[in-house]
């Protein structure tokens, strides 16, 4: 596999290897990217000759990505060699004495045991095959069966229209013995020519969904820390917040914020802070329970829902969560230690059908805040029969602290 991603604002295009190149108009092996984005379809296939591979002749899967209001993000897409391909349809003409390859709808040839024929090469120039050309690309059709005559005689060709990638199937046998005999192999090849199909598809559908998972992780993980991102936390907790209202149950919110982070950033750099990142990112892991969903909601802002836990359960997490995060050092020079606390804000009701997670998030904000104006490197709960905050002795009406 090869896999690349092309951004729209920057025109970097980035192979897996790392940055490869900035595409532009005025370079015509770049133009499958304008004439992609122009189509304004979703996906499609393309044969083209993979730079960041040293040429090697590739079938390629774009995908457009847009962002959730629309916007075009990039272009990303993922490659399978043509000689692996290739090698494939050349073992059922070696097996089988039949010629197997795929033409796209102008009659094209795209994929082919041999390298030499692909996308130079269009059924409709070769001789015999040209008459009936326009009764073989028909879209949307069963298996279409004709025969034409050429130098080496009669062949008997079958078409099959595949709208998974937009080509034909086509399988072709030249005749040699009887016609009894013809028809016989005829039909044993249609068969071959239907797993030759099936198989192909196949492929496509295994390089689709490998795509399509990593898709998805990256759209509902935070890259930094592996932690679920804002949107992802915000949906599951959604659900544990329901789950526990129908179930009668309690559930409580966390939330965290790393005391003078900017700081840290200003004095070592943001190398160093991301580091801290993923390290407290471990240590919150290790505080809650498998059935604890812990996402990254901001800067070194996290947040942590703990269903089916009461104030207690919630106030032991948040200690433990507290204490492991004492433990973090790290040794920026052999004179520089980072360490780090942090501030922790939390809510817990009996009662969580009364409450949105906007309410929740709310909530263990202001006991979070709170949990700041009091000095940082504490604890406090947000007692939601006072309107206030507790424990120790919070004020969530004083002002932030930034």
């Amino acid at each position: 596999f090869s896999s690349f991603f092309v951004s729209e604002k920057t025109k970097k295009y980035y192979h897996f290897k790392g940055l490869h190149k900035i595409i532009s108009k005025t370079d015509n092996h770049d133009r499958w990217y304008y004439d992609f984005v122009k189509s304004g379809l979703n996906y499609v296939l393309d044969v083209d000759t993979d730079e960041a591979s040293n040429g090697t002749l590739t079938i390629f899967i774009n995908h457009r990505l847009n962002d959730y209001q629309g916007k075009l993000i990039g272009v990303t897409g993922v490659g399978l060699k043509m000689t692996s391909v290739g090698a494939l349809f050349q073992s059922f003409e070696d097996n089988y004495h039949k010629i197997v390859y795929l033409v796209d709808k102008n009659g094209i040839i795209q994929v082919h045991s041999d390298q030499r024929n692909i996308e130079k090469i269009n059924i409709r120039d070769r001789k015999g095959i040209r008459e009936i050309a326009d009764d073989i690309l028909v879209e949307n059709a069963s298996s279409v069966i004709k025969e034409y005559e050429n130098n080496s005689g009669t062949t008997i060709l079958i078409s099959k229209y595949i709208p998974e990638f937009d080509w034909f199937l086509i399988v072709e046998h030249q005749v040699q013995d009887s016609l009894n005999k013809i028809r016989f192999n005829f039909f044993q090849n249609l068969i071959i020519g239907l797993s030759v199909t099936i198989l192909v598809i196949i492929i496509n559908i295994f390089m689709v969904n490998f795509y399509q998972n990593k898709l998805e992780k990256y759209a509902s993980t935070d890259e930094l820390t592996n932690l679920p991102n804002r949107r992802f936390f915000n949906f599951q907790a959604s659900r544990d917040i329901a789950q526990s209202a129908r179930n009668n149950s309690p559930v409580s919110i966390l939330m965290l914020d790393i005391d003078h982070f900017k700081k840290v950033n200003d004095t070592y750099g943001h190398q160093w802070g991301d580091r801290i990142l993923k390290e407290l990112a471990e240590k919150m892991l290790i505080g809650i329970r498998s059935c604890d969903l812990a996402g990254r909601i901001g800067g070194e802002e996290f947040a942590i829902i703990l269903p089916q836990t009461g104030i207690k359960g919630a106030k032991d997490a948040a200690e433990r969560i507290k204490k492991l995060t004492e433990t973090i050092e790290i040794s920026v020079n052999k004179k520089d230690k980072i360490k780090i606390t942090v501030s922790i804000g939390g809510v817990s009701t009996d009662t969580p059908e009364i409450f949105k997670l906007e309410d929740f998030l709310n909530m263990a904000d202001k006991a979070l805040y709170a949990a700041k104006n009091k000095g940082r490197n504490r604890i406090c709960f947000y007692d939601t029969e006072k309107s206030g905050c507790v424990e120790p002795e919070c004020v969530c009406e004083s002002e932030p602290v930034i």
